[in-house]
């Protein structure tokens, strides 16, 4: 066998078997979430985090250059297909530590099955739109509530902005994490974060407000984001690190954590994003009254809701609309039959997790339809 394609098989074989058994589910949970993904994932997070910056970052603007660079003196000594043959090798470790580093995850059982919603009276029964109905009026309400505890200096009817350090953040996430005595898998409530980071370059052009790399175990933002979206922003990425990579998933549990956290912004925050997947449900299938409930809001919070609006207008549309459906196709290659779509599904599990008593709105409960 020629030694070119000895090495991409070397490279490409490891990622096709870990592929593979994320995608069975054999063991994905009690093997590899609970117990090797945490001993690479926390030692990963231990070498990155201390730095100031990306380091993801860091290698995707160097490696990129370098590797052009390197095609385009393998073409000048006529080497082109060596070239070829080392890329395509090193591209499949670069698949290999992706899966082997947290790409597995996908495989694991579906935080519904992890907590048993649906298996008994109280959860079970199909979400009917009263249901969806109602808690769009909760969530609104709470959005509201949480608005008006803000002081002044941080909240007025242009907008807010963060009343600490973004660096405080991962702390007082975690501490949301910890105080959600529901989950059932304890240490992702006992694990420690990495302070999040910001992103100078790379998500300018992309339809991403943040991204956790595997490669690196960082949970990034864009550093251009707008402060109302920061906190959730970070509590989904921080769900990412703590092994749970469907999107609905981390949108769900950075919600729960965000409002069982005690900061009033990041309170705020997360209600705010929470409201908004809720409210869009709503809008499928009653316009008018997703309307209505918008414009029961603050002024100051439909004023963050222009600026994070401003900041998705400010990116070029070709590659919106490129990048989105390259993570489309990336997390339908992943098993997620929905793709982008799968951020909107956690619209049911706010459900399930309201259903289940442990949401904590602070508004009067609402009559549940009958199946």
């Amino acid at each position: 066998m020629p030694k070119p394609l000895r090495a991409i098989l070397a490279g490409t074989l490891p990622a096709l078997l870990l592929w593979w058994w994320s995608r069975s589910g054999f063991g994905v949970e009690a093997l590899y979430a609970r117990h090797i993904y945490p001993v690479v994932g926390g030692a990963l997070q231990r070498l990155s985090g201390p730095l100031p910056f990306s380091l993801f970052e860091v290698l995707v603007l160097a490696g990129a250059p370098l590797l052009l660079l390197s095609g385009v003196l393998a073409a000048r000594r006529r080497r082109a297909l060596a070239w070829l043959g080392r890329v395509l090798a090193l591209a499949g470790w670069i698949l290999t530590w992706f899966l082997a580093a947290w790409g597995v995850n996908y495989g694991r059982d579906t935080l519904k099955i992890q907590q048993g919603w649906g298996l008994d009276a109280a959860t079970s029964g199909p979400i009917g739109e009263g249901e969806i109905r109602a808690l769009a009026s909760r969530l609104a309400l709470a959005t509201a509530a949480a608005w008006r505890a803000l002081p002044p200096e941080i909240a007025g009817d242009a907008g807010s902005r963060l009343p600490w350090d973004r660096a405080e953040l991962a702390g007082i996430i975690d501490r949301g994490y910890r105080r959600l005595s529901w989950l059932a898998y304890a240490p992702a409530r006992e694990w420690v974060s990495p302070r999040p980071k910001p992103v100078q370059i790379l998500f300018f052009p992309f339809p991403a407000s943040g991204m956790f790399s595997p490669w690196t175990s960082e949970a990034q933002y864009d550093a251009d984001l707008p402060d109302a979206s920061l906190p959730f922003t970070a509590a989904h990425e921080l769900a990412h690190a703590r092994g749970y990579a469907r999107e609905d998933e981390a949108n769900l549990l950075g919600f729960a954590a965000g409002l069982a956290c005690g900061d009033d912004y990041v309170r705020y925050g997360v209600l705010r994003a929470g409201f908004s997947y809720v409210n869009k449900a709503l809008r499928s299938f009653d316009a008018g009254a997703a309307r209505d409930l918008r414009a029961l809001l603050p002024e100051g919070v439909r004023a963050d809701w222009r600026a994070i609006s401003a900041h998705w207008a400010r990116k070029p549309a070709l590659t919106l609309e490129a990048g989105g459906r390259t993570y489309d196709a990336y997390l339908k290659s992943q098993g997620v039959s929905e793709g982008r779509r799968s951020y909107s599904r956690v619209v049911r599990l706010l459900v399930l997790l309201d259903r289940s008593g442990e949401m904590g709105l602070d508004v009067s409960p609402y009559p549940r339809e009958e199946p």
